[in-house]
């Protein structure tokens, strides 16, 4: 830290050029990352999810023809040949004929081996097969999964571009002008650098894309909260001290934050690893990467933004942050006594665990055809393989159901949320000193995850409310989305949980009675995870445009959760960790 605070003093822009050019290395390894990473089955519980899955490739073949005249024939025998020749193909069967007998599909068994390798044969498939006088199409379970992947990419760019100005507004409005660029190159930085890190670690390892949707949320709601966490600890040092020492002693407090957040956001990853998800590892190793390069550029970039803006500005009420009124009037209401903070905490918890009920009905799924739009080529191959008539408008039959229990995502989640909860007590445990009192914000920490869980058992798989919001019940869940998203919320409420313990033990330390140090510390914490919860729930709301049924589920589950966060137990926590938490 030391050594930083001389480079931000004395060669500021050079720390910048650093942190630009490790982001421009990021985006072009990025850049390449989808087409060398496989994204693997998202089923829960090992084998059993396992036996599920469908055919590796199916080539759905239609002519004008019926499949039974030479021309069809012959046909079909050279595409046949084709396939067998491709290194990546261990077998070829002949599916069923369609009723109106110009149809049929070759069943592909690729090699086993990494998903990656499975991915890059398929798309090599699709390249150099001659398909002579028939149409293909390619459907199964990597074709799928590889469409899936072109249809997110093509409709998220569009939707985030409409998003970014107000993104930026919110930005601006949060550190000012002079300073927006910290938390995007932060944010930027981390959403990059994990995709970069994934398609490194995949050379030597079997690494699944997947694992980037959770961390690209933490990345993205970290990347915005950490700077804004050191600006603000920066407006209050100022008020007291040069612009020099104020960087220096805003930098010392944040560098003893990394290691703690780091932690927090690891610990809370850590319960995916017991649901038996194909890419649990992924998912963990991601978010790890993604904490790490947000909280690194965070005080990287930030002060040397803070020493080439200059002085704060000063003046009453400089030193808070905007939207500090608010957060600290709540905070002083509630902490006033220990009957209005303990109603404040149970209503808040009486809520989220409430709307978390329904994930004892949760039923999920591994991803399929079904999940794409209608008429996309994998769900009409799907169709052609089951003997049906080949019409774009012929829905894809959906993976069997995982009903809780055995091997469903949902059966196996009170084991995945002990696990996240007792890392997550550990981790808070380390700046307390081993105690009983970190273990109920360890658990409140996950309830926004479970709220969000049960929301989307409610909405998007029962249908309750879903025409409301422009959706409709789909009877199941996709187990992959569904588990990206509580990984998401866990990691991030996890973050804001240690952010929130280290904030009001450091007040309580200074003398400071329960209402003030709670008012103190909501001032300081709870404006950044304003703006870095609108940020991100815009990043995520904007899913619900997609064309892709799991893309919405994970972005609805996302901005829900990180509401309920913000609104339901930011300002309660702290007032419960002021009056309960104990000093330094």
């Amino acid at each position: 830290m030391a050594a930083l605070t001389e480079l931000a003093l004395k060669r500021p822009r050079a720390l910048l050029a650093g942190n630009v050019a490790v982001l421009a290395v990021a985006v072009i390894a990025a850049a390449g990352a989808p087409g060398r990473l496989g994204i693997g089955t998202p089923a829960a519980g090992g084998e059993a999810g396992q036996a599920r899955r469908a055919a590796d490739l199916v080539v759905a073949t239609t002519g004008h023809a019926a499949v039974r005249s030479g021309p069809y024939r012959v046909a079909l025998r050279v595409i046949a040949a084709q396939l067998r020749a491709d290194p990546g193909v261990v077998a070829v069967s002949r599916g069923p004929i369609s009723r109106d007998g110009r149809s049929t599909s070759l069943l592909v068994t690729l090699a086993p081996g990494g998903d990656a390798g499975r991915q890059r044969a398929v798309e090599r498939i699709e390249r150099g097969i001659d398909p002579g006088p028939l149409r293909l199409d390619y459907g199964g379970e990597v074709a799928a999964l590889i469409e899936a992947r072109h249809v997110v990419s093509g409709d998220l760019w569009p939707l985030e571009l409409l998003l970014a100005p107000l993104a930026a507004a919110l930005l601006i409005a949060a550190v000012g002008l002079r300073l927006a660029a910290a938390p995007v190159l932060c944010a930027a930085t981390a959403v990059a650098g994990t995709l970069a890190g994934l398609r490194v670690a995949g050379a030597f390892a079997d690494v699944s894309l997947l694992g980037v949707a959770p961390a690209a949320l933490l990345g993205l709601a970290l990347g915005v909260e950490a700077p804004c966490l050191l600006v603000a600890r920066y407006r209050d040092e100022s008020a007291s001290a040069p612009g020099g020492e104020a960087i220096r002693r805003s930098l010392d407090a944040s560098g003893e934050a990394l290691v703690p957040l780091a932690l927090g956001a690891t610990a809370a990853t850590l319960g995916v690893l017991g649901t038996g998800l194909h890419q649990a590892g992924s998912m963990v190793a991601a978010c790890v990467l993604a904490a790490a390069l947000a909280l690194g550029s965070s005080v990287v970039c930030t002060p040397a933004l803070l020493a080439l803006a200059g002085r704060a500005p000063q003046g009453a009420g400089a030193a808070e942050p905007p939207l500090a009124g608010p957060p600290r009037a709540i905070a002083g209401a509630l902490a006033r006594s220990p009957a209005r903070t303990g109603v404040a905490v149970a209503l808040a918890a009486v809520l989220m665990i409430a709307a978390s009920i329904p994930l004892l009905g949760g039923e999920d799924r591994p991803f399929s055809a079904a999940d794409l739009p209608s008429g996309s080529q994998a769900a009409r191959a799907a169709a052609i393989s089951r003997a049906g008539p080949p019409r774009a408008d012929r829905a894809a039959a959906p993976a069997t159901p995982n009903r809780a229990g055995g091997g469903s995502l949902f059966g196996r989640l009170p084991l995945a949320a002990a696990i996240s909860a007792a890392a997550l007590a550990l981790v808070l445990s380390l700046g307390v000193a081993l105690t009983p009192r970190v273990v109920p914000v360890a658990i409140a920490a996950l309830l926004p995850a479970a709220a969000a869980g049960g929301l989307c058992v409610l909405v998007l798989q029962e249908g309750h409310l879903a025409p409301a919001i422009g959706q409709r019940g789909q009877g199941v869940l996709e187990t992959g989305a569904i588990a990206s998203a509580l990984v998401a919320l866990a990691s991030v409420s996890s973050t804001r949980a240690v952010t929130a313990l280290r904030a009001t033990r450091a007040e309580r330390s200074f003398g400071l009675e329960p209402p003030m140090a709670a008012e103190t510390a909501a001032a300081f914490t709870v404006p950044a995870a304003v703006f870095a919860t609108l940020v991100a729930a815009l990043g995520a709301g904007a899913l619900a445009g997609a064309d892709l049924y799991p893309a919405r589920e994970f972005g609805l589950a996302v901005a829900v959760g990180l509401l309920a966060d913000l609104i339901l137990l930011r300002v309660p926590l702290l007032c419960a960790l002021a009056r309960w938490g104990g000093s330094e």
